[in-house]
């Protein structure tokens, strides 16, 4: 069965997505866990987020708030090493061209405006 996610990216599911077309961009938010409670998705934010630019370019943001939290307990050492083992390996994925689900908001950015453009002709 084909999935979404390639074998490098089962490896670590610590982290949701989010598409900002306005900014040709995909947010990536590293989590410690994803579940579901009474029907509303959740996620413990590990602070640490990746911004991939539909350019190819992979910024990390808030790397000095996963400092903090740590310092200051909000996270345990274990939480602090997988956000940076995750962020790292996400990374590395996009530059591999290996992080499917960029692809996939490029596919669906592109069918969004062509979607808009004739909605507005009409």
């Amino acid at each position: 069965m084909a999935t979404a996610f390639s074998d490098r990216e089962k490896f670590f599911r610590h982290y949701d997505v989010r598409y900002l077309w306005g900014n040709n961009a995909v947010y990536i938010d590293i989590c410690y866990e994803i579940r579901i409670e009474n029907y509303i998705p959740w996620w413990d934010d590990l602070f640490l987020d990746i911004v991939a630019l539909l350019t190819g370019e992979v910024i990390q943001h808030d790397e000095d708030e996963l400092e903090e939290a740590l310092e200051s307990g909000s996270i345990y050492h274990k939480m602090y090493d997988l956000a940076r083992v995750v962020a790292t390996r996400i990374a590395t994925c996009i530059n591999e061209e290996q992080f499917k689900l960029l692809g996939f908001s490029k596919v669906l950015k592109e069918l969004l405006e062509e979607y808009l453009q004739e909605v507005k002709n009409e």
